[in-house]
């Protein structure tokens, strides 16, 4: 039996809630965030955002003894279920996550060199959105990939004249089409050519750049790291090693074979694309979605028709966080021990190949792997993908000694970074802004690695917050 205390009561509870809910509605559309190397929405984008969310949110009519049923239910506050077409089903349930709830990447993708100046100033941040040309050879995408700073890129392969069926639009064989990989986008890349650079580039694309008629003439064929090119690479000389071949000569031969002739070997099966019209909640979701046998750092962005238009990086998001970590809650003051967020470190010994720590790298689709002293165990090292940004072919010939002597002989080696596991959550993200790395490792007093935390440990956590 229902007491009218208890009507009162449930009443009172209702109120609050409603209260709870519109001030949070109300916090969010007044949020301005400063667009220095951040995120900026207008607030009248946020509040149409807001509205859109509301009539989505809006459930049929029901019968008035179903309604009546339906309020004596407990409410769940700020919780909200949103699934869109892509399948991937977000769970909105703090600022922090209504916040990438009401952002798409699209937009975000629009602020990233503002994100990217601030936190790696120094840096050498491509201007233009950079592909590589399915004809490069290996030696050529390696310098392009140090030229401009960067570890990985899509590959582009440019649609042939006579390529046209009986429309006169361009005919695409479907052995080689995207719809086959990569979630079913099409290969009518979105993108340009973009000339000469330097020593290493006759067929560098930058995308987005020409007029709209000199569009749709690349289509995307996959994506390349220079992990990819690395362990190819030593997978060959090995082999000559092996048979007594002559290791100089061989050498140039290896790089001289062209991405279409090793396609196969590189990431493009392993990832999940991203679409430009998912809002960032769920695209971090895809980015820390178990793929075989990885999680993604990062993943190239389509638009609806099949157009290669960016690329969305874990590390992308994490900048955005530390730019918003008002709005997390409590659930970020806590230490990494008590969220229990820590993985089991990898390591390697200091005297390891440096082709094998490549491969072994590879081998995991892990970004980082502690190198230790063989005898001591101590923390030496923290090898990253950032660690070969700047590779060269020339610079192939230390790819055989240990990986401490291509550790030493490197300059833009990051020391590695040691934290507590009393360490709070907020703390371990401004270390990792602020030091330019994507993992940090919790040792003993005599500095052996015991347990690491990662970029997507702390992305994960986060989506509690």
């Amino acid at each position: 039996m229902t007491t009218n205390r208890d009507n009162n009561n449930n009443n009172n509870n209702n109120s609050n809630t409603n209260s709870t809910e519109n001030s949070c509605c109300t916090e969010l559309k007044n949020e301005h965030i400063n667009s220095g190397g951040a995120f900026h929405i207008e607030k009248e984008s946020l509040k149409q955002q807001d509205q859109q969310q509301e009539q989505e949110q809006q459930p049929p009519p029901q019968p008035p003894q179903q309604q009546q049923q339906q309020q004596q239910q407990p409410s769940l506050v700020g919780l909200e279920k949103i699934e869109r077409d892509s399948g991937i089903v977000a769970i909105v349930c703090s600022k922090w996550t209504h916040f990438l709830n009401g952002r798409t990447v699209k937009k975000f993708l629009l602020y990233k060199k503002d994100i990217l100046m601030k936190y790696r100033p120094k840096a050498k941040a491509p201007k233009d959105l950079i592909a590589l040309c399915i004809d490069n050879t290996l030696g050529d995408s390696l310098n392009i990939l140090a030229d401009h700073g960067i570890i990985s890129a899509p590959i582009m392969e440019k649609i042939k004249d006579d390529k046209k069926n009986s429309n006169g639009d361009n005919s695409i064989d479907n052995s080689n089409s995207s719809s086959n990989h990569l979630n079913g986008h099409n290969n009518d890349g979105n993108d340009s050519y973009g000339g000469g650079h330097g020593k290493s580039s006759k067929h560098i694309i930058k995308l987005n750049i020409i007029s709209e008629e000199q569009k749709h003439k690349y289509m995307y064929k996959g994506y390349l790291d220079v992990l990819d090119i690395l362990s190819l690479f030593g997978y060959f000389m090995q082999r000559i090693i092996m048979e007594g071949g002559e290791k100089e000569q061989n050498k140039e031969t290896i790089l001289h074979q062209t991405l279409k002739q090793v396609i196969g070997y590189c990431s493009v099966g392993d990832l999940f694309c991203v679409d430009e019209d998912m809002t960032l909640l769920q695209a971090l979701e895809t980015l820390l979605m178990p793929a075989s046998p990885f999680k993604s750092h990062s993943s190239p962005v389509f638009n609806s028709m099949g157009d290669l238009k960016g690329v969305l990086s874990q590390t992308d998001l994490l900048y955005l966080a530390r730019d918003n970590a008002h709005l997390f809650s409590s659930h970020s003051k806590k230490s990494v021990k008590e969220l229990k967020i820590q993985s089991p470190v990898i390591s390697i010994p200091h005297t390891m190949v440096a082709k094998d720590a490549f491969d072994l790298l590879r081998a995991n689709r892990i970004n980082g792997i502690a190198v230790v002293n063989e005898r001591l165990g101590n923390l030496i090292y923290s090898l990253s993908t950032d660690d070969l940004r700047y590779i060269t072919k020339d610079k192939l010939d230390i790819f055989f000694k240990s990986i401490y002597e291509y550790m030493q002989s490197q300059t833009n080696i990051i020391e590695p970074v040691c934290i507590k596991d009393s360490t709070k959550l907020v703390q371990v993200i401004d270390i990792m802004c602020d030091k330019n790395v994507q993992r940090v490792y919790i040792v003993d007093e005599n500095k052996r690695p015991l347990t690491i935390v990662t970029v997507s440990d702390i992305l994960s956590s986060l989506l509690n917050c």
